[in-house]
């Protein structure tokens, strides 16, 4: 695999610029948004569960990593319900 250059540090990072490095991470490699976030974190050696990875999951992207976990059957379907 090819590495992507990130242009900030994991520092510098913001819910916008973490889902856009997602997404090039994802369409470079044709990679799954889930395999795409290990591998940042492995790159940038970083656990997937430290708060500060969680804080820069946007609701886009948390919506695209709730779509791959359903396609690989890792979680149900939500119902919708109405409120």
């Amino acid at each position: 695999m090819q590495n992507i250059i990130f242009n900030k540090s994991f520092d510098e990072l913001d819910k916008e610029s973490f889902f856009e490095i997602i997404e090039k991470i994802s369409t470079s490699f044709n990679l799954s948004y889930i395999d795409s976030v290990l591998y940042f974190c492995e790159k940038m050696d970083v656990e997937i569960d430290d708060p500060s990875i969680i804080k820069l999951i946007c609701p886009a992207l948390r919506s695209k990593l709730e779509e791959d976990a359903i396609r690989l059957h890792l979680i149900k379907k939500r119902k919708k319900t109405l409120q």
